[in-house]
């Protein structure tokens, strides 16, 4: 997950503002981490959950000397887009989706890991397949 804000107050940047990011998954405890923002006010963070699930997080600012601080949710992800060199493909984000994304992410890193060729079901699509010359099947 990237994580990309831009602070402004008043149509003024805010350099260098300390800004404190909360995430917080279904089940487990709140990560906390502290960011400064650039040169421009603006901050970007890359946060890799551990789980699927629901995941909240809270950008908040402690204010300055000139301006209050401010807590902001970010707002549930409805829709994931995969994109595929010129094709975009936009799926629907639900648990039941999160669930089955986990679980094929999971099966091709145990086939990976395993060393073992993927099991082989002849079809249609084998005369074209790259994987031909090394294939058992022929």
């Amino acid at each position: 997950m990237n994580v990309q804000y831009l602070f402004l107050v008043k149509d003024v940047f805010l350099f260098a503002a300390r800004v404190v990011l909360t995430f917080r998954g279904s089940g487990c405890l709140a990560l906390t981490d502290t960011v400064h923002t650039g040169l421009n006010g603006s901050l970007s963070y890359v946060f890799t959950p551990r789980d699927v699930g629901v995941l909240s997080v809270n950008v908040s600012w402690p204010g300055n000397e000139n301006y209050e601080g401010t807590l902001a949710r970010a707002r549930p992800t409805k829709t994931a887009i995969q994109v595929l060199g010129e094709r975009t493909r936009k799926y629907d984000v639900t648990l039941e989706t999160l669930e089955a994304t986990k679980k094929l992410v999971d099966k091709t890193i145990s086939a990976v890991e395993s060393g073992k060729p993927p099991e082989a079901k002849p079809s249609a699509k084998c005369s074209s397949c790259w994987y031909k010359r090394y294939c058992p099947l022929f």
